[in-house]
């Protein structure tokens, strides 16, 4: 019995520390609600607060009341004609799963954290930004650099390429022709995306089912080829734009030989009326 008494009260006792330990971290947690509520408050308070300031010095009626509506129900931050809304309770459920759950001693470590507030980062930019621009026109692109930078085969390319302004949701439709130095050719039709960071970075991915014929440059295994690229584009003041694609090229196995290849390319694009002297 004493014996059995020995191993029970230490074990008591650490049973009783993990009680103390626990309400500690439930009463953190609670604090911790409190804080980030009170954040979103002041913040959503200062937002109503200019947007009456706003309505006061002559912002229409309508607009006012549209302004009061969207604060009520979070953040608006407008850019263009593009906004990213904030909910606050989406806010306040994001921070607490960024800080963990420390009741269920859930807290992430430090390198967890960071990434998640780099994947924060990069959804409220995509969010913010416009996925399409009514006043963009179409486009005649051309590109020259680099084919096949990640093996062997390394040749000279130039790509002449028309992206249209007609829009299919997100869409946009494009089409163009790609030839190398070693005279292999690649017609495509396929869809990209335009996301406006700001008034003068294009980030635009896209994709493009072709024709492949590989002249005497390198054998990507099939006729049939896919390209996927991501581009990020200077925007100039007549829309024209300047940047830097770095594209991909593979049968998604078609064929067992499926080496695909990389391309490292300069591009400008002209809007196409001023081509036609409009």
């Amino acid at each position: 019995g004493h014996r059995l008494q020995a191993h029970v009260r230490p074990a008591q006792r650490q049973l009783g520390r993990l009680d103390a330990d626990q309400a500690h971290l439930e009463a953190a947690f609670k604090h911790q609600g409190v804080a980030i509520d009170h954040i979103f408050d002041h913040a959503i308070a200062a937002r109503r607060q200019a947007f009456e300031h706003r309505g006061r010095r002559g912002c229409g009626q309508q607009q006012h009341k549209q302004h009061e509506q969207a604060t009520d129900h979070g953040f608006r931050i407008t850019r263009g004609g593009g906004a990213l809304i904030a909910d606050k309770v989406v806010g306040r459920l994001f921070f607490r799963k960024l800080a963990g759950d420390p009741v269920k001693g859930q807290l992430l470590p430090n390198s967890a954290k960071l990434g998640a507030s780099a994947a924060l980062v990069v959804l409220t930019t995509l969010l913010a930004a416009q996925t399409a621009r009514a006043d963009d026109p179409d486009f005649i692109a051309v590109a020259l650099g680099a084919y096949d930078i990640n093996d062997n085969k390394t040749a000279a390319e130039g790509r002449l390429e028309y992206r249209s302004d007609k829009r299919f949701g997100p869409f946009k439709p494009l089409s163009g022709l790609l030839l190398t130095s070693d005279r292999a050719a690649y017609g495509y039709m396929g869809v990209l995306i335009d996301i406006f960071l700001g008034r003068r970075l294009v980030l635009t991915p896209s994709f493009a089912p072709g024709a492949y014929r590989r002249g005497e440059g390198k054998d990507l295994g099939h006729w049939i080829e896919f390209r996927s690229q991501l581009e990020l584009a200077y925007r100039f003041d007549d829309r024209s734009r300047l940047g830097l694609s770095l594209s991909h090229i593979s049968n998604a196995s078609l064929d067992d030989n499926n080496p695909g290849t990389e391309s490292l390319m300069l591009n400008y694009a002209v809007p196409f009326h001023r081509l036609l002297g409009e």
